[in-house]
């Protein structure tokens, strides 16, 4: 409940700085591609999913980002993608398939792979900010094929850049990037080809 209450505060966070055009436009995609089904964010291949990638994206985030922050090695276990994120392994089908040493909630940030198509939402890119957070290659584990080189970016350089003519990934990375001198550009342009596809 907590990972959902962070991730719900987020969207309101992220409404108050990008505003009413913005927020509007987001509520509408989601409404209209929960119609359309799958519900509730759609197959990510309509004009409505790059809105959609982005905000609930940048949601999931934070939301698992501070329930780590709450409750570190003390985690609830965490479903996704057809894994049981736990705090130190990864478990499918109750066999361990990876021991990372992380906590449930950023074990499942960094274990998100957009190649899952077991997984109807994995066009949205859930660990796309932590990967430019951490010091971790995610190909360490030999489970994401992602050359993770950059680290160091912060929830509050993220938030900045999300402004209210900041609708597609392809605008935010360029708005990121700008906002922060260019910072590890080609690596951070290495993560968001990853994510967006």
């Amino acid at each position: 409940m907590s990972e959902v209450s962070f991730h719900e505060l987020t969207n309101a966070a992220h409404y108050d700085k990008a505003g009413i055009g913005w927020y509007t436009a987001f509520v509408n995609a989601e409404i209209s591609e929960m119609i359309a089904g799958p519900s509730p964010y759609g197959n990510g291949t309509t004009a409505n999913s790059p809105i959609i990638a982005l905000g609930e994206g940048w949601t999931y985030h934070v939301g698992h980002f501070m329930a780590d922050m709450k409750y570190g090695a003390n985690s609830a276990i965490f479903f996704e993608q057809g894994f049981e994120y736990r705090n130190g392994n990864i478990r499918q089908g109750g066999i361990v398939v990876a021991n990372t040493g992380l906590n449930a909630h950023l074990n499942l940030l960094e274990d998100f792979n957009t190649d899952r198509t077991n997984d109807p939402f994995q066009w949205i890119p859930q660990g796309l900010f932590y990967d430019l957070i951490d010091n971790r290659n995610d190909q360490a584990f030999g489970r994401v094929n992602l050359n993770d080189a950059v680290s160091g970016y912060n929830n509050q350089q993220f938030f900045n850049a999300l402004d209210d003519d900041i609708r597609r990934l392809q605008e935010y990375r360029v708005r990121l990037l700008n906002e922060n001198g260019n910072n590890q550009a080609a690596g951070v342009n290495i993560i968001f080809d990853f994510y967006v596809r």
